[in-house]
């Protein structure tokens, strides 16, 4: 169960990282990262983050936030293989198949 968890954990951290404290951060903000205070930066003041962030971030804000949901995406897709792997029972003694004439 630790094996499972432990991926979950770390995915959560990288992304939540990425999302509440490295773009607000490069953006400028200096407020308290909690979930109110962030869905409220980045949804009423949007222009002045991007704005902020595409002074400082050497890819354009776009190449930016998109490079970060690809990050996201990722995780989560890394996330489900490895627990998926952890949990499917799989014989332990598979021979490896010989193609015969090829």
């Amino acid at each position: 169960m630790l094996a499972a968890l432990l991926p979950l954990l770390f995915g959560y951290v990288v992304a939540v990282t990425y999302v509440f404290k490295l773009i607000p951060l490069y953006a400028g903000y200096g407020g308290r990262g909690s979930l109110r205070d962030i869905a409220i930066l980045y949804r009423s003041h949007f222009e002045a983050l991007s704005a902020n962030l595409g002074s400082v971030a050497l890819g354009s804000v776009p190449i930016v936030f998109g490079l970060t949901a690809v990050a996201i995406v990722l995780i989560l897709v890394q996330e489900v293989l490895l627990v998926r792997g952890l949990f499917v029972k799989r014989p332990l003694n598979i021979q490896p198949r010989i193609i015969k004439g090829a």
